[in-house]
């Protein structure tokens, strides 16, 4: 006896089938219309999970993509600016050189106008910024790198502040691979490189052994005290003296030449250093005397010994500063003496043995200045601020113009090491664009819909169904006697 399909058995294998047939065409329709035959597991397990292995590999290249494109444009604009440097420490040599040539005051203050309209657009250069970074402020990238101000104390050069990181910061692209691409500031518009310190002395005082802190430039004030003089003849230092004398040294250095005409010490003759005689009498408490290199004193010649005619030792005392008198050390005519800075706390060593009068002398610490330092410098030697002779400002712009040059090769090296950077992050841009489509090609065969192969696939699944549909529909049909034979 054969089983019959009831109308129930029949109906809930249409169903099935129809939902199978309609799920193949849904997923087949989507196929065609995305052109994508894998996305998600179920769909391939073998190709889905080399889908997502190339997935994870195309969004790291993306990620790498995007950090070479970020340090190419921040390099490039680092070029950019450094070649406006370069250019411009190339005409501020040019304006240099022409003050070395020049003797008239004229002509020079001209060349320091224009050098500082050139040292404010280089202060705007070092303070580049590039979209929210400063293209010099090293890994404090987000601030002002640089800041300015004006001199310390009289003769000192106005200072510079670098506020940036320390070092360059970099931009990872890989974990294996960085590439430097915001610059420590300091390392470029600073060249280290301290030289034996200048002094330009017409008080005799010269450089010490040691070595110097002290940067830029001072001047050295060097101021008399004291002069006191050997027993026997009587005279004094006048009510002048403190302020009015000129000379110092230890005992012996200077002598006083006493000639009594009147043999009771009201008159006579008082020479300073075999200078000319100047008359002198006992009524004189404050008396000047100056020689022939326009050393003074002051002395007191109300009581000159009955007689005395001689030689009489003077000891002068004085002190040195480098901070405009703020702080001030006793000369102890040695070899070499440190004097401080009250403000700084940097230190220079003098010799002070030979130190033989006051007066206002200047010290340079080349190889010390940053570019800001060497153009204020070079300004402040074209308007002659310093009184110096044509051969003594010729040999400043001369050290100037070789800073200007140890400068100028930092800068040329710096672009020389971007310039680098960039054209390996360009090889590196076009590897990795390369491995992209590479990878791209690869998913797409992985996952891409064969439309030929889909669209037989789907109207077949259409014919099923449809057949389906027919089959059903003429088993439900049937009649009892159909049925029941």
């Amino acid at each position: 006896m054969f089983a019959r399909a009831t109308s129930l058995s029949v109906a809930s294998h249409a169903v099935h089938f129809n939902a199978l047939h309609s799920s193949n065409i849904l997923r087949l329709q989507q196929q065609i219309s995305s052109g994508l035959r894998v996305t998600r597991p179920s769909d391939s397990p073998g190709e889905y999970q080399q889908i997502s292995a190339l997935n994870s590999q195309l969004s790291s290249l993306s990620s790498s993509l995007s950090v070479i494109q970020s340090a190419s444009s921040r390099l490039n604009a680092s070029v950019s600016e450094l070649q406006e440097v370069n250019r411009l420490i190339s005409t501020v040599t040019q304006l240099a050189q022409q003050g070395v040539q020049s003797a008239g005051a004229s002509e020079r203050a001209a060349l320091a106008t224009e050098v500082e309209g050139l040292a404010e657009q280089m202060k705007n250069l070092a303070n580049s910024k590039f979209g929210q970074h400063y293209l010099f402020g090293g890994t404090r990238a987000g601030s002002e790198p640089f800041q300015f101000g004006g001199p310390a104390a009289a003769g000192q050069l106005a200072a510079t502040q670098y506020s940036g990181g320390g070092q360059n910061s970099q931009s990872v692209i890989s974990p294996s691979l960085a590439v430097d691409s915001l610059y420590d500031g300091s390392q470029i518009f600073h060249v280290a490189g301290r030289q034996p310190t200048v002094v330009i002395s017409t008080t005799g005082v010269t450089r010490g052994d040691g070595t110097d802190s002290m940067t830029g430039r001072a001047n050295l004030q060097i101021r008399h005290t004291l002069s006191t003089y050997a027993p026997g003849s009587g005279v004094a230092a006048g009510s002048g003296s403190p302020g009015g004398d000129t000379i110092l040294g230890p005992a012996g250095r200077h002598q006083l030449t006493i000639t009594d005409t009147s043999g009771t010490g009201t008159a006579g003759t008082v020479s300073l250093n075999g200078g000319k005689p100047v008359a002198f009498d006992s009524s004189q408490a404050n008396l000047s005397v100056t020689n022939d290199s326009g050393e003074t004193v002051y002395l007191d010649m109300t009581a000159i010994t009955a007689g005395f005619s001689g030689t009489v030792d003077i000891t002068a005392t004085g002190t040195l500063s480098v901070d405009g008198g703020v702080t001030t050390t006793a000369i102890d005519f040695s070899g070499s003496q440190a004097v401080t800075d009250g403000a700084t706390g940097k230190v220079v060593r003098l010799n002070t043995s030979a130190v033989n009068r006051s007066g206002d002398d200047y010290l340079e610490f080349p190889g010390t200045t940053d570019i800001f330092e060497t153009l204020d410098a070079l300004v402040r030697d074209l308007r002659g601020e310093r009184s110096l002779d044509n051969s003594s400002v010729g040999d400043s712009l001369g050290r100037i113009l070789d800073r200007l040059e140890q400068i100028g090769n930092q800068v040329l090296e710096t672009m020389g090491i971007q310039s680098s950077t960039l054209a390996g992050l360009e090889q590196l841009q076009f590897r990795n664009e390369d491995l992209r489509l590479e990878f791209e090609t690869e998913r797409a065969q992985l996952q891409a819909t064969d439309l030929p192969t889909a669209i037989i696939d789907l109207q077949s699944q259409q014919l099923l169904q449809q057949y389906t549909f027919s089959v059903t529909s003429q088993v439900m049909s049937q009649s009892l006697i159909n049925f029941l034979s």
